[in-house]
């Protein structure tokens, strides 16, 4: 994908080009879903020609039945975008019955190919504002700066770009012990799923590693650089192992797991089970460590009786394990998750601190990863952090004493949002640059509910975009998150207008819309407390000083669900004219998320987490403020992937999700009989989400979500870009 040069088409004030996927006007961007923009492909690459309707369907849909409506809808997409900016100029030429032609006079343009790379890699043109080196330094050879290390060193910190690609997404590097190697994650084959490809670390051309259409991640190099483990989410998911000169196929090691890193003598591999994007990891059954051998076998929990265990690596010599855990019952070092090490052979953990008191704020937390445990002397942890602090060291003793201060290694770094770092050793890291955006788009629901092609609703140009819909379909509500800033903006599909309703930084980021006068309801804090509030209206009012989050708010107003709890996440219910609050679904094993009112508030649908990675669609009964007992909850979804989010049609008659069922991050939807309160019919798919960018898959799971109107679905798809820098 990335290799490949292709032409660029100009036409009147127009410039297309095929490579970047972009139309530009006047040297603006023209926004166009991708279907749309493949449409505007073909006619242009036969400009003057007729192209038939069939030639459009067979290169738009080879794999798929559509009707010729579809691209119909296509065409008219074009010539509104392409005439609102060309003032009227008519480009497109229908010829009834057969097909379209494009009568623009059209110059087509070949770009000179990029110069060749230098064997250790483009030099990293922008340094990292906060570390204070102001603008971009470019120099012939590589790019340095002072960064702190282990005990005071300031070492020389060298980045070189090892790929090039302008339009994929290259991420999860690990460097080979041996320094040779670069192994990654991308998507650039073009197949519409993330493979394994390696790469000499001095440069040069990437080679692929695994092939298929599910993904394959996050590897780890055994230490003679000889093997890979990976993720991959085939058949279920797991992990495995492949040669690293490609001369095996690929072998499973298990039949679940996260983020697997080699032992030192390289016979047996750590890892961890839950959801892998999940922010809730430290809760009671959220997340579980193993230890398993190379060639498979049953693995061994790493200390099972905690409540919550993820994220192992390894000490040195192999005889500990460092992972970030929470015991079961909190104890004296409270309810957040900690770093704790504990030897191989028995769970015998230490926790890396004196007290909870002596561990600086920013160790607290999920998002600080492991990555790296060097020994000397004194044990040095480093860590990857979130975007506000990147990669962070700090030392502590063998006695488990914090030592010092945590440092900040501000190594230089582009304009990448987030920082999937390796670390190899005190010198050397490898990291992606990668960068990522989330947008709205529609599905159109016919009356009897068969979903139409994807189509771009609203560029949001934010990290994350969550939607709320009116039943009838003519007013959006969406949060947009830019960084840390919460903002939430009302869209009107008749008018075309928006209007910004709210902003916070740090706020609850879930929209709602009410009523048949589709008002907007929205939460935001005031100091520990959430304020779930309605835009204009008094009709809504919930104050919760100990919920996590709302869930959803009832389509009469009167109810709101949130998530509460801090051993086993449970549901509670807010009543917004008592402002009474009480649980209303919990279990005495499972973590409960996603709760949604059906239209009628007579039922409830949610996801019960039967195992770390496995979450479970059911439905419990509603009524006068009070659910069904779990002993009558009715499933369905099964219980062998992950289901969620899921939303009620306005007329109650069916359940609309998401689900990893097939390997990716897809829609489906089931019947559901009013009368008989139960599902009716199998499960059918809505959409499928195999292509790399736009897809839901590209979301984080606790900040993925659609919402259902009488005519449409709104979903969030993101797409990133990323390349690999090498830093020594």
């Amino acid at each position: 994908m990335g290799q490949q040069t292709k032409l660029v088409y100009r036409f009147g004030s127009f410039q297309l080009d095929a490579g970047e996927r972009s139309l530009l006007h006047a040297g603006k961007p023209v926004p166009l879903a991708p279907k749309v923009f493949d449409t505007l492909l073909i006619l242009v690459e036969n400009h003057g020609r007729l192209v038939e309707k069939a030639d459009f369907m067979r290169r738009l849909w080879p794999d798929t039945f559509v009707e010729e409506v579809t691209l119909a809808g296509n065409i008219s997409d074009l010539r509104k975008a392409l005439d609102e900016a060309s003032n009227g100029q008519k480009l497109i030429e229908t010829v009834p019955k057969f097909g379209y032609r494009f009568v623009g006079h059209v110059e087509t343009v070949r770009p000179d190919p990029p110069p060749a790379a230098p064997a250790s890699g483009r030099l990293l043109k922008v340094l990292r504002r906060r570390i204070g080196l102001g603008a971009a330094i470019s120099a012939v050879g590589v790019i340095t700066a002072s960064a702190v290390w282990v005990r005071g060193r300031l070492p020389l910190l060298a980045a070189a770009q090892i790929t090039f690609d302008e339009d994929a997404y290259n991420t999860e590097p690990a460097l080979s012990p041996d320094r040779k190697w670069i192994a990654f994650a991308s998507d650039r084959a073009g197949d519409g799923n993330m493979d394994l490809w390696i790469v000499p670390a001095s440069g040069g051309t990437p080679r692929r590693l695994t092939f298929g259409e599910i993904n394959a991640r996050q590897p780890d190099f055994s230490p003679d650089s000889k093997l890979i483990v990976y993720r991959s989410d085939r058949d279920g998911g797991g992990l495995f192992r492949v040669a690293a000169d490609g001369s095996t196929s690929p072998a499973r090691i298990s039949l679940s797991g996260f983020r697997p890193r080699f032992s030192p003598d390289g016979k047996r591999i750590v890892y961890w089970d839950g959801v892998d994007t999940s922010s809730d990891l430290s809760v009671a059954g959220g997340s579980r460590a193993y230890i398993t051998s190379l060639t498979g076998g049953t693995p061994r929990g790493i200390c099972p009786d905690f409540a919550a265990a993820a994220f192992p690596i390894w000490s040195s010599d192999g005889t500990r394990v460092l992972f970030l855990g929470r015991h079961s019952p909190a104890g004296e070092f409270g309810r957040d998750a900690s770093f704790w090490v504990t030897p191989v052979n028995e769970c015998n953990p230490t926790p890396v601190m004196a007290t909870q008191a002596e561990l600086p704020d920013y160790y607290r937390g999920t998002s600080k990863i492991p990555q790296r445990w060097i020994q000397d002397g004194d044990s040095s942890l480093i860590y990857n952090s979130d975007e506000r602090f990147g990669l962070t060291q700090f030392l502590f003793s063998s006695n488990g004493r914090v030592i010092g201060p945590a440092r900040e290694l501000p190594f230089p770094l582009s304009s990448s949002d987030r920082l999937p770092a390796y670390v190899l050793d005190a010198h050397t890291l490898v990291f992606s640059d990668s960068a990522r955006n989330a947008d709205l788009w529609s599905i159109t629901i016919d009356s009897v509910g068969h979903p139409g092609e994807p189509r771009l609703a609203v560029r949001c140009g934010g990290e994350v975009c969550l939607p709320a819909v009116s039943q009838d379909g003519s007013v959006l509500f969406y949060s947009r998150v830019v960084k840390n800033n919460v903002e939430f903006i009302r869209h009107d599909f008749r008018s075309g207008t928006d209007e910004s309703v709210a902003a916070q930084d740090y706020a609850p980021i879930y929209p709602f819309v009410i009523g048949p006068q589709a008002v907007p309801v929205y939460a935001k804090t005031v100091g520990l407390t959430h304020v779930l509030q309605a835009y204009h209206s008094r009709s809504v009012n919930a104050v919760c000083s100990g919920c996590i989050l709302f869930w959803d708010v009832s389509s009469s107003g009167r109810y709101a669900l949130a998530m509460t709890g801090s051993d086993l996440r449970r549901i509670d219910l807010f009543d917004t004219q008592s402002e009474a609050s009480t649980p209303v679904l919990s279990h005495n094993r499972w973590n409960l998320y996603w709760a949604a009112f059906s239209p009628n508030e007579k039922e409830i649908v949610f996801c019960a987490k039967v195992t770390p990675g496995r979450c479970q669609l059911f439905v419990a009964g509603f009524n006068d403020g009070r659910a069904d007992p779990a002993s009558n909850w009715i499933p369905v979804s099964s219980a062998s992937e992950y289901n969620g989010p899921a939303h009620w049609s306005p007329d109650g008659s069916r359940i609309y999700f998401a689900s990893d069922r097939d390997g990716h991050r897809c829609l489906y939807v089931r019947e559901w009989d009013r009368k008989r309160r139960q599902p009716a019919g199998p499960i059918v798919p809505v959409q499928h989400f195999h292509a790399s960018s736009p897809s839901a898959g590209l979301i984080d799971q606790p900040q993925f979500g659609f919402a259902v109107a009488q005519d449409k679905i709104i979903i969030e798809m993101g797409s990133r870009k990323g390349n690999i820098w090498l830093v020594r």
